[in-house]
Protein backbone atom coordinates (compact mmCIF):
# COMPACT_ATOMS: atom_id res chain seq x y z
CA UNK A 1 0.00 0.00 0.00
CA UNK A 2 1.09 3.28 -0.73
CA UNK A 3 2.35 5.86 1.81
CA UNK A 4 -0.26 8.51 3.24
CA UNK A 5 1.43 11.81 1.89
CA UNK A 6 -1.43 13.96 2.94
CA UNK A 7 -1.63 16.89 0.47
CA UNK A 8 -0.77 14.99 -2.64
CA UNK A 9 -0.13 18.35 -4.67
CA UNK A 10 1.90 19.74 -2.18
CA UNK A 11 3.87 16.85 -1.32
CA UNK A 12 4.39 16.09 -5.17
CA UNK A 13 5.50 20.13 -5.90
CA UNK A 14 7.88 20.37 -2.71
CA UNK A 15 9.57 16.97 -4.60
CA UNK A 16 9.71 18.59 -7.60
CA UNK A 17 11.12 21.96 -6.39
CA UNK A 18 13.78 20.17 -4.07
CA UNK A 19 15.07 18.05 -6.49
CA UNK A 20 14.59 20.36 -9.01
CA UNK A 21 16.67 23.23 -7.37
CA UNK A 22 19.71 20.60 -6.45
CA UNK A 23 20.02 18.95 -9.75
CA UNK A 24 19.53 22.05 -11.68
CA UNK A 25 22.47 24.00 -9.69
CA UNK A 26 24.65 20.75 -9.83
CA UNK A 27 24.38 20.52 -13.70
CA UNK A 28 24.53 24.09 -13.59
CA UNK A 29 27.83 23.11 -12.53
CA UNK A 30 29.43 21.11 -14.82
CA UNK A 31 28.16 23.35 -17.70
CA UNK A 32 29.33 26.75 -16.76
CA UNK A 33 32.75 25.18 -15.86
CA UNK A 34 32.98 23.35 -18.59
CA UNK A 35 32.04 26.34 -21.04
CA UNK A 36 34.66 28.18 -19.15
CA UNK A 37 37.28 25.40 -20.25
CA UNK A 38 35.85 25.82 -24.13
CA UNK A 39 34.60 22.54 -24.08
CA UNK A 40 31.15 22.24 -25.95
CA UNK A 41 27.56 21.57 -24.11
CA UNK A 42 25.75 19.06 -26.56
CA UNK A 43 22.60 18.50 -24.13
CA UNK A 44 21.82 19.96 -20.55
CA UNK A 45 18.69 17.47 -19.43
CA UNK A 46 16.96 17.96 -15.89
CA UNK A 47 15.17 14.91 -15.88
CA UNK A 48 15.35 11.43 -17.70
CA UNK A 49 13.59 9.62 -20.57
CA UNK A 50 10.56 11.00 -22.49
CA UNK A 51 11.31 14.64 -23.56
CA UNK A 52 8.81 16.98 -22.15
CA UNK A 53 10.30 19.99 -23.13
CA UNK A 54 13.05 21.34 -25.36
CA UNK A 55 14.98 24.54 -26.81
CA UNK A 56 18.29 25.11 -28.57
CA UNK A 57 20.20 27.99 -28.02
CA UNK A 58 22.64 29.70 -29.78
CA UNK A 59 25.21 28.03 -28.67
CA UNK A 60 24.23 24.68 -30.20
CA UNK A 61 23.08 23.22 -26.64
CA UNK A 62 20.18 21.55 -26.21
CA UNK A 63 18.15 22.85 -22.89
CA UNK A 64 15.61 19.68 -22.17
CA UNK A 65 13.02 18.49 -19.51
CA UNK A 66 12.56 14.84 -18.92
CA UNK A 67 9.32 12.95 -17.88
CA UNK A 68 11.10 11.03 -15.12
CA UNK A 69 12.35 14.03 -12.66
CA UNK A 70 14.83 11.71 -10.67
CA UNK A 71 17.96 13.39 -12.17
CA UNK A 72 19.99 15.45 -14.49
CA UNK A 73 23.11 15.41 -17.20
CA UNK A 74 24.86 17.23 -19.27
CA UNK A 75 26.30 15.93 -22.32
CA UNK A 76 29.58 17.28 -23.80
CA UNK A 77 30.42 17.59 -27.59
CA UNK A 78 32.56 14.35 -28.26
CA UNK A 79 35.00 14.00 -31.91
CA UNK A 80 33.26 11.69 -34.41
CA UNK A 81 34.90 8.10 -34.31
CA UNK A 82 34.11 7.26 -37.65
CA UNK A 83 36.05 9.33 -39.46
CA UNK A 84 39.87 8.38 -40.70
CA UNK A 85 41.07 11.96 -39.54
CA UNK A 86 39.54 11.20 -36.25
CA UNK A 87 42.92 10.01 -34.37
CA UNK A 88 45.26 12.01 -36.37
CA UNK A 89 43.24 15.21 -34.80
CA UNK A 90 42.78 13.54 -31.65
CA UNK A 91 46.44 13.67 -31.71
CA UNK A 92 46.77 16.74 -32.63
CA UNK A 93 44.75 18.74 -30.26
CA UNK A 94 46.18 17.05 -27.29
CA UNK A 95 49.76 17.66 -28.71
CA UNK A 96 48.86 21.30 -29.53
CA UNK A 97 46.91 21.65 -26.18
CA UNK A 98 44.45 23.72 -28.10
CA UNK A 99 40.60 22.94 -27.62
CA UNK A 100 38.82 21.77 -30.52
CA UNK A 101 35.62 22.19 -28.22
CA UNK A 102 35.26 18.26 -27.05
CA UNK A 103 35.38 17.06 -24.19
CA UNK A 104 37.98 13.78 -24.45
CA UNK A 105 40.59 16.22 -25.96
CA UNK A 106 40.10 18.72 -23.74
CA UNK A 107 43.26 18.98 -21.19
CA UNK A 108 43.09 17.06 -17.81
CA UNK A 109 42.63 19.74 -16.14
CA UNK A 110 39.91 21.17 -17.69
CA UNK A 111 38.14 17.70 -17.61
CA UNK A 112 38.84 17.48 -14.15
CA UNK A 113 37.78 20.95 -13.01
CA UNK A 114 34.08 20.32 -15.38
CA UNK A 115 33.56 16.74 -13.87
CA UNK A 116 34.65 18.55 -10.02
CA UNK A 117 32.19 21.39 -10.79
CA UNK A 118 29.21 19.56 -9.87
CA UNK A 119 29.43 18.58 -6.23
CA UNK A 120 31.34 21.84 -5.53
CA UNK A 121 28.22 23.35 -7.06
CA UNK A 122 25.80 21.55 -4.62
CA UNK A 123 28.41 22.10 -1.47
CA UNK A 124 28.16 26.26 -2.12
CA UNK A 125 24.84 26.16 -2.38
CA UNK A 126 24.45 24.07 1.11
CA UNK A 127 27.20 26.90 2.26
CA UNK A 128 25.05 29.71 1.14
CA UNK A 129 21.88 28.10 2.36
CA UNK A 130 22.85 27.56 6.03
CA UNK A 131 24.42 30.90 5.81
CA UNK A 132 21.68 32.29 4.90
CA UNK A 133 19.06 30.89 7.59
CA UNK A 134 21.92 31.57 9.91
CA UNK A 135 21.58 35.11 9.39
CA UNK A 136 17.60 35.58 9.74
CA UNK A 137 17.29 33.02 12.31
CA UNK A 138 20.18 33.32 14.52
CA UNK A 139 20.84 31.16 17.18
CA UNK A 140 21.17 31.09 20.55
CA UNK A 141 23.61 32.91 23.06
CA UNK A 142 25.20 30.97 25.76
CA UNK A 143 23.49 33.20 28.24
CA UNK A 144 20.75 32.34 30.43
CA UNK A 145 18.88 35.92 29.56
CA UNK A 146 14.95 35.49 28.62
CA UNK A 147 14.15 37.18 25.31
CA UNK A 148 10.96 35.82 25.18
CA UNK A 149 8.34 33.19 27.42
CA UNK A 150 7.12 30.74 25.69
CA UNK A 151 3.18 29.44 26.24
CA UNK A 152 2.62 26.91 28.84
CA UNK A 153 -0.32 25.56 30.57
CA UNK A 154 0.17 27.22 34.15
CA UNK A 155 0.31 31.05 34.35
CA UNK A 156 3.65 31.07 37.06
CA UNK A 157 5.89 32.10 34.06
CA UNK A 158 3.93 35.48 33.67
CA UNK A 159 6.21 37.12 36.91
CA UNK A 160 9.30 36.92 34.08
CA UNK A 161 9.94 39.88 32.22
CA UNK A 162 11.85 40.13 29.22
CA UNK A 163 16.24 40.44 29.38
CA UNK A 164 15.53 38.64 33.07
CA UNK A 165 18.89 37.23 33.38
CA UNK A 166 18.87 33.85 35.38
CA UNK A 167 21.87 33.46 38.11
CA UNK A 168 20.57 30.56 39.97
CA UNK A 169 17.62 27.99 40.52
CA UNK A 170 16.89 26.35 44.22
CA UNK A 171 20.43 27.35 44.71
CA UNK A 172 22.51 26.21 42.13
CA UNK A 173 24.33 29.17 40.46
CA UNK A 174 23.69 29.24 36.91
CA UNK A 175 26.15 30.86 34.27
CA UNK A 176 24.99 30.40 31.19
CA UNK A 177 22.46 28.18 29.22
CA UNK A 178 24.84 24.67 29.73
CA UNK A 179 25.08 25.05 33.31
CA UNK A 180 21.15 25.57 32.92
CA UNK A 181 20.54 22.30 31.17
CA UNK A 182 23.12 20.66 33.52
CA UNK A 183 20.94 21.73 36.75
CA UNK A 184 17.65 20.65 34.81
CA UNK A 185 19.42 17.01 34.26
CA UNK A 186 20.04 16.24 37.89
CA UNK A 187 17.30 18.15 39.75
CA UNK A 188 13.91 17.01 40.50
CA UNK A 189 11.26 18.47 38.22
CA UNK A 190 8.61 17.47 41.00
CA UNK A 191 10.48 20.28 43.72
CA UNK A 192 9.20 24.09 43.03
CA UNK A 193 11.51 25.71 41.29
CA UNK A 194 12.64 28.98 42.75
CA UNK A 195 15.06 31.24 40.22
CA UNK A 196 16.74 34.43 41.40
CA UNK A 197 16.86 36.51 38.38
CA UNK A 198 19.15 39.93 37.76
CA UNK A 199 16.77 42.12 36.40
CA UNK A 200 17.95 46.37 35.96
CA UNK A 201 20.90 45.76 38.14
CA UNK A 202 18.08 44.27 40.89
CA UNK A 203 18.26 40.50 41.99
CA UNK A 204 14.64 38.95 42.28
CA UNK A 205 13.12 35.76 43.18
CA UNK A 206 10.26 33.63 41.53
CA UNK A 207 8.84 30.78 41.27
CA UNK A 208 8.65 29.14 38.07
CA UNK A 209 8.40 26.34 35.59
CA UNK A 210 11.29 23.72 35.48
CA UNK A 211 13.67 24.88 33.12
CA UNK A 212 12.92 21.92 30.60
CA UNK A 213 9.10 21.39 31.09
CA UNK A 214 8.25 18.45 28.07
CA UNK A 215 7.11 21.08 25.54
CA UNK A 216 7.86 19.76 21.97
CA UNK A 217 10.24 22.29 21.03
CA UNK A 218 11.11 20.79 17.44
CA UNK A 219 8.87 17.81 15.83
CA UNK A 220 11.08 15.94 13.05
CA UNK A 221 9.46 15.50 9.59
CA UNK A 222 8.51 11.77 8.94
CA UNK A 223 9.03 10.67 12.64
CA UNK A 224 5.78 8.87 14.69
CA UNK A 225 5.35 12.44 16.54
CA UNK A 226 4.53 14.22 13.62
CA UNK A 227 2.48 11.28 11.91
CA UNK A 228 0.32 11.18 15.14
CA UNK A 229 0.00 15.30 14.95
CA UNK A 230 2.12 16.83 17.39
CA UNK A 231 3.37 20.12 16.36
CA UNK A 232 6.46 22.35 17.78
CA UNK A 233 5.44 24.04 21.33
CA UNK A 234 3.05 21.56 22.23
CA UNK A 235 3.34 20.76 26.19
CA UNK A 236 2.63 17.06 27.33
CA UNK A 237 0.99 17.03 30.60
CA UNK A 238 0.43 13.28 30.96
CA UNK A 239 1.61 10.28 29.73
CA UNK A 240 -1.28 6.88 30.21
CA UNK A 241 -2.24 9.16 32.81
CA UNK A 242 1.07 9.60 34.51
CA UNK A 243 1.57 13.35 35.16
CA UNK A 244 5.04 14.36 33.95
CA UNK A 245 6.87 17.76 35.10
CA UNK A 246 9.89 17.47 32.73
CA UNK A 247 11.08 16.59 29.30
CA UNK A 248 13.43 13.90 30.44
CA UNK A 249 10.59 12.27 32.69
CA UNK A 250 9.10 12.53 28.99
CA UNK A 251 11.81 10.74 27.48
CA UNK A 252 12.62 8.00 29.74
CA UNK A 253 9.00 7.34 29.33
CA UNK A 254 9.91 6.72 25.96
CA UNK A 255 12.67 4.76 26.50
CA UNK A 256 11.00 2.29 28.20
CA UNK A 257 8.14 2.08 26.09
CA UNK A 258 9.62 -1.32 24.18
CA UNK A 259 7.68 0.61 20.81
CA UNK A 260 4.20 0.61 22.72
CA UNK A 261 1.13 3.05 22.14
CA UNK A 262 1.28 5.67 24.41
CA UNK A 263 -1.60 7.88 25.34
CA UNK A 264 -0.12 11.40 25.70
CA UNK A 265 -2.37 14.18 27.08
CA UNK A 266 -1.20 17.14 25.20
CA UNK A 267 -2.04 21.04 26.22
CA UNK A 268 -2.12 23.34 23.06
CA UNK A 269 -2.86 27.15 22.67
CA UNK A 270 -5.33 26.65 25.79
CA UNK A 271 -7.05 23.13 24.64
CA UNK A 272 -6.20 19.50 25.95
CA UNK A 273 -5.80 16.93 23.64
CA UNK A 274 -5.11 13.60 23.62
CA UNK A 275 -2.40 11.79 21.11
CA UNK A 276 -1.45 8.72 20.28
CA UNK A 277 2.10 7.41 19.00
CA UNK A 278 4.55 4.87 19.35
CA UNK A 279 8.24 4.79 19.46
CA UNK A 280 10.66 3.01 17.14
CA UNK A 281 14.07 2.40 16.96
CA UNK A 282 16.22 3.96 14.73
CA UNK A 283 19.97 4.65 14.18
CA UNK A 284 20.90 7.98 15.40
CA UNK A 285 24.02 9.47 15.72
CA UNK A 286 26.13 8.59 19.33
CA UNK A 287 27.85 11.63 21.41
CA UNK A 288 31.83 9.57 20.81
CA UNK A 289 31.49 9.35 17.43
CA UNK A 290 29.14 6.28 14.92
CA UNK A 291 25.23 5.19 16.12
CA UNK A 292 23.43 3.77 18.49
CA UNK A 293 20.16 2.39 18.21
CA UNK A 294 17.03 4.26 20.36
CA UNK A 295 14.07 4.16 20.80
CA UNK A 296 12.70 7.54 19.48
CA UNK A 297 9.41 9.36 18.74
CA UNK A 298 11.12 12.60 16.97
CA UNK A 299 10.90 15.44 19.25
CA UNK A 300 13.70 17.87 21.07
CA UNK A 301 13.55 19.44 23.86
CA UNK A 302 13.55 23.25 24.78
CA UNK A 303 13.86 25.55 27.88
CA UNK A 304 10.68 27.62 29.57
CA UNK A 305 11.62 30.59 27.25
CA UNK A 306 13.38 31.51 24.27
CA UNK A 307 17.19 32.74 25.04
CA UNK A 308 18.84 36.14 23.60
CA UNK A 309 20.00 34.92 19.73
CA UNK A 310 22.82 36.10 18.26
CA UNK A 311 22.59 37.26 14.26
CA UNK A 312 26.18 36.84 13.28
CA UNK A 313 28.03 38.65 10.51
CA UNK A 314 28.20 37.52 6.44
CA UNK A 315 31.99 36.23 6.81
CA UNK A 316 30.59 34.50 10.34
CA UNK A 317 27.66 33.14 8.48
CA UNK A 318 29.64 31.95 5.73
CA UNK A 319 31.89 30.10 8.10
CA UNK A 320 28.59 28.85 9.88
CA UNK A 321 27.79 27.42 6.81
CA UNK A 322 31.12 26.04 5.82
CA UNK A 323 31.27 23.95 9.03
CA UNK A 324 27.77 22.75 8.79
CA UNK A 325 28.17 21.61 5.07
CA UNK A 326 31.22 19.96 6.04
CA UNK A 327 29.48 18.10 9.51
CA UNK A 328 27.06 17.00 6.80
CA UNK A 329 29.71 15.32 4.57
CA UNK A 330 31.51 13.49 8.02
CA UNK A 331 28.35 12.37 9.06
CA UNK A 332 27.23 10.78 5.68
CA UNK A 333 30.32 9.07 5.45
CA UNK A 334 30.05 7.37 8.74
CA UNK A 335 26.65 5.83 7.61
CA UNK A 336 28.06 4.55 4.52
CA UNK A 337 30.77 3.07 6.57
CA UNK A 338 28.32 1.83 9.04
CA UNK A 339 25.93 0.76 6.54
CA UNK A 340 28.58 -1.76 4.52
CA UNK A 341 29.39 -2.91 7.70
CA UNK A 342 26.46 -4.07 9.07
CA UNK A 343 26.32 -1.61 11.85
CA UNK A 344 23.09 0.15 11.04
CA UNK A 345 20.13 -0.58 9.17
CA UNK A 346 19.83 0.04 5.54
CA UNK A 347 16.66 1.36 5.94
CA UNK A 348 18.62 4.64 6.40
CA UNK A 349 19.01 4.63 2.35
CA UNK A 350 15.81 6.53 1.57
CA UNK A 351 14.74 6.66 -2.39
CA UNK A 352 12.21 8.58 -4.16
CA UNK A 353 9.32 7.93 -2.46
CA UNK A 354 10.53 8.69 0.85
CA UNK A 355 12.03 11.87 -0.55
CA UNK A 356 9.04 13.01 -1.50
CA UNK A 357 7.32 12.16 1.60
CA UNK A 358 10.22 14.11 3.69
CA UNK A 359 10.03 16.93 1.19
CA UNK A 360 6.23 17.37 1.97
CA UNK A 361 6.48 17.02 5.54
CA UNK A 362 9.06 19.68 5.51
CA UNK A 363 7.43 21.97 3.51
CA UNK A 364 4.19 22.16 5.85
CA UNK A 365 7.03 23.36 8.66
CA UNK A 366 7.76 26.72 6.84
CA UNK A 367 9.98 27.92 4.42
CA UNK A 368 13.43 28.30 6.42
CA UNK A 369 13.03 24.45 7.17
CA UNK A 370 12.45 23.59 3.95
CA UNK A 371 15.68 25.57 2.66
CA UNK A 372 17.43 23.59 5.27
CA UNK A 373 16.97 20.41 3.96
CA UNK A 374 17.39 21.83 0.46
CA UNK A 375 20.74 22.38 2.08
CA UNK A 376 21.21 18.86 3.12
CA UNK A 377 19.96 16.96 -0.08
CA UNK A 378 22.58 19.37 -1.88
CA UNK A 379 25.08 18.28 0.04
CA UNK A 380 24.70 14.75 0.10
CA UNK A 381 23.81 14.37 -3.24
CA UNK A 382 27.03 16.36 -4.19
CA UNK A 383 29.03 13.64 -1.97
CA UNK A 384 27.29 10.91 -3.57
CA UNK A 385 28.55 11.70 -6.39
CA UNK A 386 32.01 11.79 -5.72
CA UNK A 387 32.29 7.90 -4.80
CA UNK A 388 34.14 6.27 -7.11
CA UNK A 389 31.33 4.30 -8.56
CA UNK A 390 31.89 4.46 -12.51
CA UNK A 391 28.83 6.78 -14.41
CA UNK A 392 28.63 9.05 -11.57
CA UNK A 393 31.30 12.01 -11.23
CA UNK A 394 33.78 10.29 -8.60
CA UNK A 395 33.93 7.31 -10.98
CA UNK A 396 34.83 9.88 -13.91
CA UNK A 397 37.59 11.38 -11.22
CA UNK A 398 39.42 7.56 -10.92
CA UNK A 399 39.69 7.63 -14.90
CA UNK A 400 41.31 10.71 -15.15
CA UNK A 401 43.29 9.83 -11.92
CA UNK A 402 44.37 6.29 -13.91
CA UNK A 403 45.24 8.94 -16.68
CA UNK A 404 47.75 11.37 -15.04
CA UNK A 405 49.50 8.58 -13.04
CA UNK A 406 49.79 6.65 -16.57
CA UNK A 407 50.00 9.33 -19.31
CA UNK A 408 46.92 7.29 -21.23
CA UNK A 409 43.52 7.03 -20.81
CA UNK A 410 41.90 3.87 -19.97
CA UNK A 411 41.19 1.35 -22.58
CA UNK A 412 37.47 1.59 -24.44
CA UNK A 413 36.58 -1.65 -23.05
CA UNK A 414 37.93 -0.67 -19.51
CA UNK A 415 35.69 2.13 -19.45
CA UNK A 416 32.16 0.43 -20.98
CA UNK A 417 32.65 -2.62 -18.33
CA UNK A 418 33.38 -0.01 -15.62
CA UNK A 419 30.16 1.24 -16.66
CA UNK A 420 27.97 -0.81 -16.83
CA UNK A 421 29.02 -2.29 -13.62
CA UNK A 422 28.17 1.26 -12.24
CA UNK A 423 25.12 1.49 -13.70
CA UNK A 424 24.18 -2.02 -12.26
CA UNK A 425 25.49 -0.53 -8.67
CA UNK A 426 23.14 2.96 -9.06
CA UNK A 427 20.49 0.95 -10.26
CA UNK A 428 21.02 -1.79 -7.35
CA UNK A 429 20.80 1.26 -4.89
CA UNK A 430 17.35 3.06 -6.32
CA UNK A 431 16.23 -0.25 -6.08
CA UNK A 432 17.18 -0.71 -2.63
CA UNK A 433 15.71 2.89 -1.74
CA UNK A 434 12.32 1.97 -3.34
CA UNK A 435 11.79 -1.16 -1.28
CA UNK A 436 12.84 0.76 2.20
CA UNK A 437 10.07 3.22 0.93
CA UNK A 438 7.28 1.04 0.97
CA UNK A 439 8.83 -1.21 3.78
CA UNK A 440 10.64 0.38 6.11
CA UNK A 441 8.73 1.62 9.07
Amino acid sequence: MLPDFGNHLTTLAAFLATVGIVVVVHEFGHYLIARINGIGVRVFSIGFGREVISWRDRNRTVWRIGLIPLGGYVAFHEPKPNSEQFSAANKMSRSSGKPDGTFSNASLRSRSTTVLAGPAANFLLSIAIFAVVAGITGFPENSAEIASLKPLPKPSQLQFAEADKIVAVNGYPIHDLSSLYLYASEADPSEPSVYLVEREDTLIEIEGPFPTPPIMEEVRPVSPAFDAGLVPGDVVLSVDGASIASFLEFRDIVSASEGQPLTLSVWRDGETLNITLAARYEDVPAAGGGFEKRLIVGVASGLFFDPASYFPTPFEAIWLGLVQTFSIIVLSVDGLANIAFGKISVCNIQGPVGIAKLSGAVASQGTIEFLRLIGILSTIIGFMNLLPIPLLDGGHLVFLAYEAATRKPPGERTKRIATQVGLLVVVALLCLGLLNDFTCF
